[in-house]
């Protein structure tokens, strides 16, 4: 197959070979389709003079991320030869300045990061040539959260805010680069002052109260994201009120100052709670055969149309009358609807005389039919003797108001999950996975529950936590994905190392040891089951001296209990499959990886515990990415330890990075419900805490190890920390308040020290 590029000078043996066939393929089809050729020769010149810089192994990684920005979304810079020459000069500026830079840049161009006109893509590239000068670091920030930044501003609100990040450098870099890409609320904080808009989360308890009020009715008040974003953009409706689900925007800035873009907030929970309270469209929406207006009316867009208006009409003209307040509000909310957008069809503007106009006509009739109807059934029977009179309207289905909830979105509420399916979701995260060529278990009919199996394969469970960010004295909401896993051993996992049965019963018969000691008699009682016959000889001969001594001679029997729940927490990142400090000494034959060394220590205590009665739990966690966070489950506290809890703990085996903070609030969250009176967690590792995204050059992974230690403190639940020499004594000293670490020289004598560490922590 010939060269595609060689007629340009481009020759593809200077390509990674694993790069061959992409660079072909991409060069050809943009031949094809006549994005690049003789006719554009300017961006012709300018996209093989990027190719031409390949060097395989290094700049090749970053010319894939290029070829692939030209994507559909993005070809039309090719249109625009000037502008794509400078975007294709500053990728390459970033790609050699450091590699890693220039593929960040060119994946955000693919995915239209950049900017989706000529000026927003123009801007973009002058302030990153700014920020380059002070803060490469800072520039990349900036193309990270820029996307996100033109959904919010325009660019004269981005160009202040590029100064408001040149300022907060001076003070301290590391937060200038996370307010760049959006991290911080103290940025978004600056952003909502650039707008003046109003936030959802900030007003959500204020409205949800402020609906129950008016509704007398719970009203849950959510995001539009919930909803089909496709309908959404066709009906560009932005208030959805589903029953007792009121969805408003996330943002709003339609206004121009912040106190009247709350108020609009204020307004839509208001019609929404008085169209629930009048018995209106609302209470019904998405309800049988009334998943929108047109349905409730028969399948007739007329009658529909019709019945809105007339709906809109009643609700507003109750709330005015309810509500004497509110007038001005809603006078200032019309004008500004119809300002905005002016009235387009002659529905539209039927159904803004009907709300501000004169009386008269068929608004007139309108707005009478709306104040003598009582409820929505009253509504629809007056609106049928006016549905001739509306038929001559030029479009029947009048638009949505930015105020009041919109009845023409489809909607419908789904019937509820079967218990079977509701138990089988629950059950999940506690049974090991089906292997994939393991059939699926029929139902009681002999079929499989296709359906059901379809809806809980789509369930993709993750649990969300925060992390502690100590430049900014805050947290990053919403930052880390964790996942529970489950896996079935492998049937070889049977035994860590010839003599684990022996430190086990080891063990156990020293935790049972302990168990008679926890058996003891209360003495000195003035009721009990037994008489000690030395006190009572003691009290006789006090009766000689004196009239009434106190009896204390009785004494009772009793059990002293163990309140405590203890989670052993293991590391098994990939550090684990190294050998421990001491092991490299040792023959060959006795070295053993540092996960054998933690998998035997949680043996050997689970042993005791067991024979103890303590109820505890044996769990593992890595980290790839705060996206992609392990938490491993090998024995539950509810379950027993049994050969499946240990040959689960006896399959683990070393994964990824050490992202420490998020386990720990894992693990608290299941520790919270344990009805015991001491809680403890003891965390096994290896090293310091270390995964991508982290910053080697500050200790922000440690101080979010901290905060997580102190949230646990919080819930009366303590962590305890094992660690190697690898974590330094000033690191677990930020980690681990009031010292509650113990540093091991030899990994290998963790099994030794551990059952005598847990028994001096629980005495």
């Amino acid at each position: 197959m010939p060269d595609p590029g060689s007629e340009y000078g481009f020759d593809l043996r200077s390509v990674s070979w694993g790069y061959r066939r992409i660079f072909a393929e991409t060069i050809r089809r943009l031949l094809d389709e006549g994005d690049i050729g003789p006719a554009r020769e300017r961006v012709t010149r300018t996209f093989f003079d990027m190719l031409r810089r390949s060097r395989p192994g290094s700049f090749d990684f970053a010319l894939k991320e290029f070829l692939g920005a030209l994507n559909p979304r993005t070809r039309w810079l090719l249109e625009l030869p000037a502008l794509f020459e400078d975007v294709c000069d500053l990728g390459r500026e970033l790609a050699e300045a450091k590699l890693a830079h220039g593929i960040a840049f060119f994946r955000q161009w693919g995915a239209g990061g950049l900017g989706r006109t000529p000026e927003e893509v123009a801007a973009l590239l002058k302030h990153v040539r700014r920020l380059r000068r002070t803060d490469p670091e800072l520039a990349q920030g900036l193309i990270a959260g820029y996307a996100d930044l033109l959904e919010r501003l325009d660019l004269d609100q981005v160009r202040r805010f590029v100064n408001y990040l040149l300022e907060v450098h001076r003070v301290n870099p590391r937060t200038a680069v996370d307010s760049a890409s959006l991290k911080l609320k103290s940025a978004l904080a600056f952003v909502a002052n650039l707008t003046q808009e109003a936030r959802l989360d900030d007003l959500h308890d204020r409205l949800e109260r402020l609906a129950r009020a008016v509704s007398g009715r719970a009203v849950n008040v959510e995001g539009l994201g919930g909803l089909d974003s496709d309908f959404l953009i066709e009906r560009h409706c932005a208030v959805v009120c589903l029953g007792e689900h009121l969805h408003l925007p996330a943002t709003i800035r339609c206004c121009p100052t912040r106190a009247q873009n709350e108020a609009l907030y204020l307004l839509a929970a208001l019609t929404s709670a008085e169209a629930l309270a009048a018995g209106s469209f609302p209470g019904v929406h998405g309800r049988g055969g009334a998943a929108d207006v047109v349905e409730y009316c028969g399948g007739d867009p007329v009658a529909g149309g019709l019945l809105t208006i007339v709906e809109i009409a009643r609700v507003i003209g109750r709330l005015r009358r309810r509500m004497p307040g509110s007038r001005r509000l809603i006078d200032l909310a019309l004008e500004r609807e119809f300002d905005l957008q002016p009235a387009a069809t002659a529905t539209d503007a039927l159904l803004r005389d009907c709300l501000t106009g004169p009386a008269g006509g068929l608004a007139g009739a309108i707005r009478d039919a709306a104040g003598a109807a009582g409820d929505l059934r009253d509504a629809a029977e007056r609106a049928a003797g006016l549905r001739d009179a509306f038929a001559d309207a030029a479009d029947a289905v009048p638009r949505a108001l930015m105020f009041f909830p919109d009845f023409h979105f489809p909607a419908s509420f789904q019937p509820a999950p079967s218990r079977a399916l509701v138990a089988d979701l629950a059950d999940r995260p506690r049974r090991p996975p089906q292997a994939p060529d393991e059939a699926v278990p029929a139902d009681r009919d002999g079929e499989a529950p296709a359906g059901e199996d379809e809806q809980a394969a789509a369930v993709a469970a993750a649990f969300v936590y925060p992390e502690w960010n100590q430049n900014e004295n805050d947290y990053y909401e919403d930052w880390c994905f964790l996942r529970e896993r489950t896996a079935a051993p492998p049937a070889a996992a049977a035994a860590l190392d010839p003599d684990v049965d022996e430190d086990a019963r080891r063990a156990r018969r020293m935790f049972e040891r302990l168990k008679p000691e926890l058996a003891r008699k209360e003495k000195f009682l003035a009721f009990g089951d037994e008489i000690n016959v030395d006190l009572l000889v003691e009290h006789m001969a006090l009766r000689r001296r004196l009239p009434a001594p106190r009896v204390r001679f009785y004494e009772k029997s009793f059990i002293r209990r163990r309140d405590l729940t203890v989670a052993l927490l293991l590391d098994v990142s990939g550090s684990t499959a190294g050998m421990g400090a001491g092991e490299t000494v040792a023959a060959p034959a006795d070295r053993h990886r540092i996960i054998d060394l933690e998998k035997r220590a949680a043996i050997t205590l689970g042993e005791g515990l067991d024979a103890l009665g303590d109820r505890f739990a044996v769990y593992g966690f890595s980290g790839n990415g705060r996206e992609h966070c392990d938490f491993f489950i090998y024995k539950e506290l509810d379950e027993p330890f049994s050969d499946d809890a240990r040959r689960r703990l006896l399959a683990a085996h070393p994964v990824a990075s050490t992202r420490i903070g998020v386990a720990l609030r894992h693990c608290r969250e299941k520790l919270i419900g344990a009805p015991a009176r001491r809680k403890l967690i003891i965390l096994i590792t290896d090293g310091r805490p270390q995964d991508s995204g982290y910053d080697p050059a500050t200790r922000y992974a440690q101080y979010d190890v901290r905060m997580a230690c102190q949230e646990c403190a919080r819930h009366d639940i303590h962590v305890v920390c094992i660690s190697t020499l690898e974590n330094s004594r000033a690191d677990l000293e930020i980690m681990f308040p009031h010292r509650r670490y113990v540093i091991l020289e030899d990994m290998s004598r963790l099994t030794d020290v551990l059952p005598a560490l847990y028994l001096r922590m629980t005495a």
